[in-house]
């Protein structure tokens, strides 16, 4: 199977791109409109969400609860539909409600100011400027519509494989182009992409059925899906509706088992390897549990690559095994450790659920960038099949583009294990802070006619300037002293 997501800009013949591509690869044709459509049948109310879109952020919070609902809605109806056969989705930022799945071609049609003008022109009668005008109200429309639902720039390129301009190429070369690309096997699903939407589908369906029923439908929930067990998180606030949840997803039959966490924000924990022992994670367990945080596990298995699981599958098929059975073992063989993890964070009353990410660890910033309850992105164990000084490079490459993508604060297990880690130089820095801290205060005491009298003294320019270079270096020398033993002092206790 596969799937290709066409992102456009209105008026450059997207819709006649998509429907050629469909047509020619032999694939199922949906717009936006296909799946708004289903989704006003379920009773969502599409008019109140587009007029609410184009409000002051500040004025939209009674709606927040219809938007997710929107979301997670029109996201399972695409799922759903993805699992079932091959497709092309066609809307306005379709691409963001995939963002987490491997293996999808997602396109960008894009195309100058003047081509699209000829293309109103030609449809409408409008004149040039009156194109012009139509043009920029539903650019800004669409503009509010995608930020209100995604919370993110539609037009940043890190979330498409390919951008065509197709006033250029125009839409024979387009179509072909794409239509090469959805052929290539990166773009082929695999066993990873089939379990990764299964875990999509199965969370937005929860989120939606939580959004949907009276008894919940107040709470603001963030919810999590892997191997069938499903885990819902909500702030303290809406503790009551959380209560509810066992019991309102109880009718999904997919559901295994339902855990619920209380917490004021979220914790990303991300690594190829999950070990409960380590005292990165043990850190970890210990500093949400502290500030009521929950811990959610992102796995980015090693073995995610093609090559890596092509040659699992053929392993797998000489042995005569059913391959789909055989490689979700294989999978679940190699993060025994995250089970482990995932109870540990239970009986701690701060577990966020789990994540598997089949895709290149880069491209997990667009999968990223949309989550606004993180407060903090811990790297765990990656690339650990590579030699040390790689590694090393690879994990620092990885944080510098973490740190300037996504909104939370990014840090490596080891630099929170030795943030709050008491050891022997940890007791000696504080005890010479705190040495000089003092030491500071005995002399200005001790010395504080002298000082008083050298301040007051006007007789020449050369005091005036010499008093003011001593209070600009002793007065920051003395809170930079200070400062840092009361930092460590409060870090043991873990109050800082």
């Amino acid at each position: 199977m596969a799937v290709i997501t066409i992102s456009r800009q209105t008026f450059i013949g997207g819709q006649e791109l998509g429907e050629q591509v469909a047509k020619r690869l032999g694939y199922r044709y949906y717009t936006r409109e296909d799946l708004i459509a289903e989704a006003a049948r379920k009773g969502l109310p599409i008019s109140m969400l587009e007029e609410a879109a184009s409000k002051p952020p500040g004025l939209i919070e009674d709606i927040q609860g219809e938007r997710d609902r929107y979301v997670a809605c029109i996201t399972m109806l695409l799922c759903e539909k993805a699992l079932k056969e091959n497709i092309v989705y066609n809307g306005h930022a379709g691409h963001m409600l995939l963002l987490g799945i491997p293996n999808i071609l997602r396109i960008n049609v894009i195309a100058d100011m003047e081509y699209r003008v000829r293309s109103i022109r030609k449809r409408f009668g409008y004149s040039r400027m009156e194109a012009r005008k139509y043009i920029k109200k539903i650019d800004e429309e669409r503009e509010h519509w995608v930020r209100f639902l995604y919370l993110v720039d539609w037009h940043n390129p890190i979330y498409y494989d390919i951008s065509i301009n197709i006033g250029r190429m125009g839409l024979e070369r387009a179509t072909d182009t794409v239509c090469k690309m959805g052929m290539q096997s990166e773009y082929q699903f695999t066993d990873c992409t089939v379990h990764s939407l299964r875990n999509l589908y199965l969370a937005s369906k929860a989120h939606f059925v939580l959004a949907s029923d009276e008894r919940t439908r107040e709470g603001r929930f963030t919810v999590n899906a892997d191997d069938n067990v499903v885990q819902v998180t909500s702030q303290p606030r809406f503790a009551d509706c959380l209560k509810q949840v066992p019991e309102v997803l109880a009718g999904i039959e997919e559901i295994r088992e339902v855990y619920t966490t209380e917490a004021f924000d979220t914790v990303l924990y991300v690594g190829e390897r999950f070990d409960p022992r380590s005292s990165g994670f043990s850190t970890t367990v210990a500093m949400a549990r502290e500030r009521q945080w929950a811990v959610e596990l992102v796995s980015l298995p090693a073995a995610a690559n093609d090559e890596e699981l092509l040659h699992v599958c053929k392993e797998i098929k000489q042995d005569g095994q059913n391959t789909d059975v055989a490689v979700e073992k294989h999978f679940k063989e190699q993060d025994v450790g995250i089970h482990l993890c995932l109870e540990v964070l239970r009986k701690a009353g701060c577990s966020g659920g789990s994540n598997h990410f089949y895709d290149a660890p880069r491209a997990l910033i667009r999968a990223l960038q949309r989550r606004v309850d993180c407060k903090l992105l811990i790297i765990g164990a990656l690339f650990m099949e590579k030699p040390l000084i790689i590694r090393k490079r690879m994990r620092a490459e990885l944080k510098k583009l973490f740190t300037e993508h996504l909104r939370c604060a990014v840090v490596e297990a080891d630099e929170l294990e030795e943030f709050f880690a008491v050891k022997g130089y940890h007791i000696l820095q504080t005890v010479i802070w705190f040495l000089l801290s003092v030491g500071i205060l005995f002399g200005v005491h001790e010395f504080q006619t002298e000082i008083a009298s050298f301040f007051t003294n006007d007789t020449d320019m050369y005091h005036h300037f010499l008093a003011i270079v001593i209070v600009l270096v002793i007065t920051p020398l003395f809170a930079y002293c200070y400062g840092s033993f009361t930092q460590q002092v409060l870090r043991w206790f873990n109050l800082d």
